[in-house]
């Protein structure tokens, strides 16, 4: 993927600002990793979101975002 992507992957019904009523009580965690991990951390957490497999605290999790900045 080239520099400059941004992916977005929400819940239904959820829109990815901040002034959304879902995340006004939200977090963001991030992650930096080398461009060469991006897809395949990418991939993983896509499939556990979508598969709710991210452990017993899952339905908290609105979305996932990917910014690739140089």
């Amino acid at each position: 993927m080239p520099y400059g992507t941004n992916l977005h992957i929400f819940q239904k019904g959820i829109k990815p600002v901040w002034e959304n009523p879902s995340l006004a009580n939200g977090a963001r965690f991030q992650i930096k990793t080398e461009k060469t991990h991006t897809s395949k951390y990418w991939e993983d957490l896509v499939l556990a979101l979508i598969g709710e497999k991210l452990g017993s605290k899952s339905e908290m999790v609105c979305g996932l975002v990917l910014n690739l900045k140089p």
